[in-house]
């Protein structure tokens, strides 16, 4: 079972990956292959659960990682995507997409919240997205 119980987090770090460089991309002005970045993680966040489940390899870092994956992917990039295509059409409504990212992270703690140490991480998370997002304030 040694490398085994790896397999489910080795598809999660596919996951993050995929929406770190989507986001990459979208800022660069690639918002088709954001979008199948987005896809991608989609995809890995499926099989890395099943994988989890068909192999029995839970771990609470696994638990975790899957959070974190999915905030980058399906908070930080939407925001960012949208970002990228209403950011400048209204100067009023600029920053509005980026609360997609703050309402996910926000969501996270009520359903990973189990321990002290469980916060900690959540809050890391948030700060996390809330520092992606300093760079585009700055424009």
């Amino acid at each position: 079972m040694g490398l085994v119980k790896h397999i489910p987090n080795t598809i999660t770090s596919m996951n993050l990956l995929c929406g770190v460089i989507g986001v990459i991309v979208a800022l660069g002005g690639n918002l088709q292959l954001a979008f199948i970045l987005m896809l991608a993680a989609a995809v890995a966040d499926f099989f890395d659960g099943f994988a989890a489940r068909l192999l029995g390899a839970y771990s609470e870092i696994g638990k975790e990682l899957d959070s974190l994956a999915d905030d980058v992917s399906f908070g930080v990039l939407p925001s960012v995507m949208l970002y990228c295509v209403f950011g400048t059409e209204v100067p009023c409504l600029r920053f509005f997409p980026l609360l997609i990212a703050a309402f996910s992270a926000l969501r996270l703690p009520s359903s990973t919240l189990t321990s002290v140490s469980t916060a900690a991480s959540s809050v890391c998370r948030l700060r996390l997205v809330l520092s992606s997002a300093a760079p585009l304030q700055a424009s």
